[in-house]
């Protein structure tokens, strides 16, 4: 399977949503709150494509050796630039200003990828508080060639499983009244560390992916990709506009329809993810790349936007707290002015680390720990994912 360029892209823009919910604030540019789009939902986003593109990618891992080159690959993928991420933060804030109680375990945890499975922020929002994301992306990868086993014939009942074991999990979280994140009690297990970090509970977003690329493969056997360009354009812009209505509208209806005390668990998890299914249509359509909105995002600098995302949202919370705490060497600058030093400045390290780190360690992992006959032709030509 080719690189589907437009998706690459719309890693960009997913991108884009989280680092501006997070920085309009900081920067007095703006107010998340009153931002009727739900920005944090490019995380979600995230999720969903990670789902379709590792399927795509490895429709089948029936070898030990297609399994090994499969976590190779994920190693490869995302723990260099999170390390580098992880330095980056310690050497522009060496005083401290991120949350870190003191423990090794901690520690240990981060740099291991498996902070985000414990339902605390001591642990999921420790250090670089964004990676919390990757980290359920690691549980994802882990349980994925358990996943795709005959996906073909087993997606419906695996995604209902799934469905069922999330609602059963946000039930147990508020007949457990667990409390809401609380800043000053960061070592609390808290509802937000089930309903919104747990990858037990965002699985969800990454088997609907995975559900969509199932769907996809088998219906370009059909050959829908046949169908005239005009009425692919018609499918692309209708499921872009359901996108936008699901996030616009879609999430507040949802969260309107769970009380805030006794269903919290279920508010904040719509919150997170209410538009997960509309991205899952958005992807799917796209990746047939036959219309005129697929072709529009394919353009090259867009994908190259998207090539560096990953990087982009792994130090751009690190720049926002420098900034924070650096604020008052820039306090006759315009605001506006600053926020667009801000945006070259994310851009600028992200490529850096993309070139120099993310694509030569990539490269070195996977030709020094995967199998010369697997590990390298499978993944160069298909867009990379985080992550998230």
């Amino acid at each position: 399977m080719q690189q589907i360029k437009c998706l690459t892209s719309l890693r960009f823009f997913a991108a884009a949503m989280i680092v501006a919910f997070h920085s309009v604030n900081a920067f007095g540019v703006g107010d998340n709150t009153k931002i009727p789009f739900p920005l944090a939902q490019g995380v979600s986003f995230f999720f969903v494509l990670s789902g379709f593109i590792l399927t795509c990618v490895y429709p089948s891992l029936s070898t030990d050796h297609r399994i090994t080159d499969f976590y190779v690959a994920r190693v490869a993928r995302i723990w260099p630039a999170h390390f580098l991420a992880f330095l980056l933060l310690l050497l522009l804030i060496p005083s401290g200003g991120w949350v870190w109680n003191g423990s090794w375990e901690v520690v240990a945890a981060n740099l291991l990828l498996v902070h985000g499975w414990i339902p605390s922020a001591s642990y999921y929002f420790s250090f670089n508080g964004v990676s919390w994301s990757i980290s359920t992306e690691v549980f994802f990868y882990l349980v994925f060639p358990f996943l795709i086993y005959r996906l073909d014939r087993s997606w419906w009942w695996k995604l209902l499983c799934t469905a069922a074991f999330v609602v059963a999990i946000l039930r147990l979280t508020d007949f457990l009244s667990l409390p809401p994140y609380d800043p000053s009690k960061p070592s609390a297990i808290t509802a937000h560390g089930l309903a919104y970090i747990s990858p037990l509970v965002r699985i969800l977003e990454f088997v609907w992916g995975m559900a969509v690329a199932s769907l996809c493969l088998r219906w370009r056997e059909l050959k829908i990709v046949a169908l005239p360009a005009w009425l692919w354009t018609i499918f692309e812009s209708g499921t872009l506009l359901v996108t936008f209505l699901s996030g616009w509208y879609g999430t507040q209806f949802l969260s309107s329809l769970f009380d805030g005390r006794s269903q919290y668990a279920f508010a904040v998890y719509v919150g997170a993810c209410g538009s997960f299914p509309a991205f899952g249509l958005l992807i799917g359509v796209l990746s047939f790349e036959r219309g005129v909105v697929s072709r529009l995002l394919s353009a090259s600098w867009l994908v190259l936007l998207g090539e560096i995302s990953y990087s982009i949202y792994l130090v751009h919370w690190t720049l926002i707290h420098w900034y924070n705490l650096n604020g008052s060497l820039f306090v006759s600058a315009p605001k506006a002015m600053l926020y667009v030093a801000y945006w070259l400045a994310v851009l600028s390290i992200s490529f850096i680390i993309w070139r120099v780190v993310e694509k030569p360690c990539q490269r070195w992992i996977r030709s020094r720990f995967g199998s010369k006959r697997d590990a390298m032709p499978m993944i160069v030509s298909i867009p990379r994912v985080i992550n998230s």
